[in-house]
């Protein structure tokens, strides 16, 4: 994954839910891919995370897009995050799962129900990584 100089985080209150085993059928057809453009091979599932209200990145939250990643012509958004010091991805634009707008699928190199001792309904954590002021720059001039 790349390296970045994270400052500060914003933290995401979810609660631990189930989900339909989609994301994880797709994951597993797709790991090279995640390997080599997010730097590690994903464990074949996601973890549900349900949240509040609606999610809304800020635009310094860190993040990687790929392009015609999993749903055919829809590019793919992962977020930088993580639980309780495991680093994770945030995946987004599961339009082609028919994911509701609240729920997160996180993406991990570990099964962190087994990992972290998650249960359904448990409440956790989720630390969404911000880019520092630096950082903003040099994406920024990229474009």
């Amino acid at each position: 994954m790349a390296t970045m100089n994270h400052l500060a985080i914003e933290i995401l209150m979810s609660r631990v839910c189930s989900g339909k085993g989609i994301a994880g059928q797709r994951l597993r057809s797709i790991k090279p891919v995640i390997a080599s453009k997010l730097g590690f091979v994903p464990f074949p599932g996601t973890l549900n995370l349900q949240m509040d209200k609606i999610v809304s990145f800020p635009s310094s939250a860190v993040c990687f897009d790929l392009d015609k990643f999993i749903a055919g012509d829809k590019p793919f958004r992962f977020y930088s995050a993580d639980i309780y010091g495991n680093k994770v991805l945030i995946a987004r634009s599961f339009s082609c799962l028919d994911v509701s707008d609240d729920l997160l699928e996180i993406i991990s190199p570990v099964n962190l129900r087994c990992h972290l001792g998650l249960s359904d309904g448990d409440t956790i954590e989720l630390a969404l990584h911000l880019s520092s002021v630096a950082d903003q720059r040099i994406t920024e001039e990229k474009k």
